[in-house]
């Protein structure tokens, strides 16, 4: 593996197993060539991931991992591999067998033997740590093994005939949540069997495959209505104003880094939605929308701040502020390749939509923004050039959240006219009233993605579908006119994306890992704006903010729990 060794030489923010001397706490390093060498373990695993599980000590002292050690055409390729501390050679237990770099794979050691199964229940087998035995129990022929283990999934299907079901979704169709994750599960002998979970069910493999026997579906306990611990008022008003502090501590922000895999980041999806808190109008209204709640000494921060905000990125000729000017709002620091290509990545005055050259609900933000700081008259002026006519009706349907957007905008124009007591644009009101009633009568819980009409990719769109850019006032009508169709699509989503509200949830279609970032705003705003939810049910919903700093949806959660009402109405 000298190649190995020296590409983490080179690169040694790319390593993802570190070895750590124990009595020191100091990283362990060998020398190789008279610099510091390191595990010599190269990355495996799916986009967003590294391997979850640590390097397993074996009965002879060498540490096991996966690893890819060879190259098939021109792909990586390995399985688990043994290192000793200080070598620049890894051992190969079983070179007869080696998967795909890419392909989550879990491993266990169970005495002198290496259990390991493949992601997307395709394969699972054990082999001798000496390389004298190789078993193979399950080889893509799981459900002519078990036939109908898999009945918590739907539209289940090969990409290309392989039997590699690299596609299907828990719950139904409208699933969100696939199984090749990071978080792969190994064989465990135990008692003469081998369990195993896979696709959400438990099996135990006998000696002998004398045939199966299926129990019956276990029951999920039913979760209490209202958080145990509901956060009172004060904690609230406290999170808030500490999350809000590091903002104004931090100054301008950058774009939220999140790297979504193959993900749904494509012009014909959305504006950039995997480039998180991009338009310069979510930031001013996070900020205004939370004013009221906040100490009187910190209002005048934030009113500063939002107004060098502006001047910084002003909503009427920004689309997109960019990476390069502003501070991160990332847990973490990116790889320094990455860190060198911001510098060509400043504010852009166009969006990366099929469905608009600039985001029309800019304008709701210019609404919030005149109705604190004023000059609503000449918002006006460029929010009447900003909101144009929307796509056809066909692809509002599709894409819902693309009328939410327009909807939105023109409910910014109508209020600006009306703060620069201008008469109301009756084409405008026209114009909103139409895509009112037609987000009513067209709303439907079950997403028009399958896996083959658009690829599964824009499936990962099905539970923020109608939700993403949710405004209170479209909230409200859609109370009013399609209240029985929201909760029919709210149930659903707790049944087939039951993880929704968590940030960073390690589940996803297809070959990506981590669900998108989108989820936990949009769905949680459905619940407050439409279902008007009281605080202790919301309240369960609150997870830790994404992002270090800037988590503009975990501000609007905060105060959208403390507008919401005390008991359900």
């Amino acid at each position: 593996m000298t190649r190995g060794v020296e590409y983490l030489q080179q690169h040694p923010h790319r390593r993802s197993v570190f070895v750590v001397d124990l009595a020191s706490g100091r990283e362990y390093t060998f020398d190789h060539r008279g610099q510091p060498a390191y595990a010599p373990f190269l990355l495996w695993g799916t986009k967003q991931q590294s391997p979850r599980a640590a390097p397993a000590v074996g009965p002879d002292q060498v540490l096991y991992q996966t690893t890819h050690y060879r190259v098939a055409a021109s792909f990586g390729r390995g399985q688990v591999a043994g290192w000793t501390l200080g070598s620049r050679y890894l051992s190969v237990p079983n070179p007869r067998k080696h998967n795909a770099w890419d392909e989550p794979l879990g491993f266990a050691l169970g005495g002198k033997l290496i259990y390991w199964s493949l992601c997307c229940d395709r394969e699972m087998g054990a082999h001798a740590l000496a390389g004298k035995g190789m078993w193979q129990y399950v080889n893509y022929n799981l459900p002519r093994l078990a036939p109908g283990y898999d009945v918590m999934w739907a539209s289940v299907g090969d990409q290309d005939g392989t039997g590699n079901r690299l596609w299907g979704a828990y719950g139904s169709n409208n699933g969100i949540y696939h199984n090749h994750t990071a978080d792969q599960n190994p064989p465990i002998p135990y008692r003469g069997r081998l369990f195993i979970h896979r696709s959400n069910c438990l099996f135990a493999f006998g000696p002998r495959g004398s045939g199966s026997r299926k129990l019956d579906l276990a029951k999920t306990p039913a979760a209490p209505e209202e958080s145990p611990i509901p956060r009172g008022e004060p904690w609230l008003k406290e999170r808030l104003a500490a999350e809000i502090q590091k903002m104004l501590d931090a100054g301008p922000l950058r774009t939220g880094y999140f790297d979504g895999g193959q993900h749904f980041n494509r012009p014909v999806w959305g504006d950039a939605i995997n480039d998180y808190f991009a338009q310069p109008g979510e930031t001013v209204w996070a900020l205004l929308r939370a004013l009221p709640h906040l100490p009187a000494d910190l209002r005048d921060q934030v009113r500063a701040y939002v107004q060098e905000w502006q001047r910084k990125f002003p909503m009427q000729s920004v689309a997109h502020i960019g990476w390069r000017d502003g501070r991160k709002r990332e847990h973490f620091d990116l790889p320094p390749e990455v860190q060198a290509d911001l510098a060509d990545c400043g504010p852009s005055p166009r969006s990366q939509c099929r469905f608009w050259s600039f985001p029309p609900q800019a304008a709701y933000a210019m609404w919030k923004y005149a109705e604190v700081f004023g000059g609503a008259a000449e918002f006006t002026d460029q929010a009447r050039r900003l909101v144009p006519s929307p796509p056809e009706d066909a692809a509002l349907i599709e894409f819902p959240y693309i009328a939410n957007a327009y909807i939105a905008g023109c409910v910014g124009v109508l209020n600006l006219e009306k703060l620069a007591r201008r008469p109301e644009s009756t084409d405008v009101r026209r114009q909103l009233d139409r895509l009112l009633k037609l987000r009513a009568d067209t709303f439907t819980p079950d997403t028009p993605w399958t896996f083959t009409n658009r690829g599964s990719h824009v499936k990962r769109l099905s539970v923020l579908r109608h939700y993403l850019y949710l405004t209170p006032e479209l909230a409200g009508y859609l109370r009013t006119h399609a209240l029985d169709k929201v909760t029919a699509s709210l149930d659903e989503v707790e049944r087939v994306a039951p993880y929704w509200f968590v940030t960073h949830y390690e589940g996803c279609l297809q070959e990506s890992n981590i669900q998108n970032l989108q989820d936990y705003g949009a769905v949680f705003q459905a619940r407050a704006w439409i279902l008007r939810e009281p605080r202790a049910r919301l309240d369960r919903y609150l997870d830790v903010p994404a992002f270090a700093v800037g988590d503009l949806n975990h501000l609007q959660q905060l105060v959208s729990l403390l507008e919401a009402p005390a008991s359900s109405l």
